[in-house]
């Protein structure tokens, strides 16, 4: 996973409710109810179940250690969407040993390889990249109004965009990828088709790709490539992660027709897929 900064996080736990009314104006759809949508779960079911299935945030210093504020914007994002959630006062395996004590139902950690929520009930591990693209994707869905038929170009071919094309792909939209790495795009392009039964586009030259289509999944590493040179009045991007690959020039030339969050919506349809153990497409 991407490592965020604690500048990624500074005043994000304590402004959800603005970041909600926010995601309504760009996808008609809050943070609960993107999440619900994105896993496959009704939201009245997940509303049903919430109050009975706590989570605990774990604090992890394996690594590169812990990033200020990130357990305690978990434990916020979890409230947002209606679960009962609080961080471990220990860390690590204590940390894990005090969820459980706590009566936990979900344990949510992470460390500078892997992001993931745990169900201590079913066993079920629902993993952040998977959890990001079907986000994503499916915020692009409604902000499109529709991915039918039309072809969705994914910039970067790892773990996020690798889902972020198939979930396109199961809305009925053709992926178009590109990687720096082409060895990588043709990778997923064959796990595609085999998946799928689609063909995939492979661009080979970014400034084409943006040029021909118009909807875009940037899970790209790249900071400040797309610039207003590749916006048209039809572009729709959906950035997951950080750095942001668009550059704010062509951030303020989109305004709603862009989304973009460090950590929220990943960790929403997370713990919707753990709490249900659904596996996301």
């Amino acid at each position: 996973m991407t490592r965020l900064t604690s500048g990624d996080l500074s005043g994000l736990a304590g402004s959800l409710d603005l970041y909600d009314q926010q995601l309504k104006n760009i996808t008609g759809r809050s943070l609960l109810q993107l999440s619900c949508a994105a896993a496959g779960v009704p939201e009245s079911e997940f509303i049903a179940v919430a109050e009975k299935s706590p989570v605990a945030a774990i604090p992890i210093t394996a690594g590169k250690g812990i990033i200020s504020g990130f357990s305690l914007t978990i434990q916020a994002i979890a409230r947002q969407i209606g679960l009962p959630a609080f961080v471990t006062g220990s860390t690590d395996a204590s940390g894990i040993r005090d969820a459980v004590s706590a009566g936990a139902c979900i344990v949510i950690m992470a460390d500078d390889e892997s992001y993931f929520a745990l169900n201590l009930n079913t066993k079920f591990i629902a993993e952040n990249s998977a959890a990001t693209a079907a986000g994503f994707a499916t915020a692009l869905q409604h902000m499109s109004g529709g991915l039918q038929g039309r072809t969705v170009l994914v910039i970067g071919c790892g773990e996020v965009g690798g889902h972020a094309a198939g979930k396109a792909a199961s809305f009925g939209a053709s992926p178009a990828i590109y990687d720096m790495n082409e060895q990588r795009s043709s990778r997923l392009a064959f796990k595609i088709k085999e998946k799928d039964r689609i063909a995939v586009n492979i661009e080979r030259h970014l400034d084409d790709a943006l040029a021909k289509y118009h909807l875009v999944v940037d899970a790209s590493p790249g900071s400040d490539f797309i610039g207003v040179e590749h916006i048209k009045e039809s572009t729709i991007i959906v950035a997951p992660g950080v750095p942001q690959g668009v550059n704010p020039e062509a951030r303020a030339l989109l305004k709603n027709r862009y989304l973009h969050d460090p950590l929220q919506i990943g960790t929403a349809v997370m713990l919707v897929s753990a709490i249900f153990s659904k596996r996301i497409v």
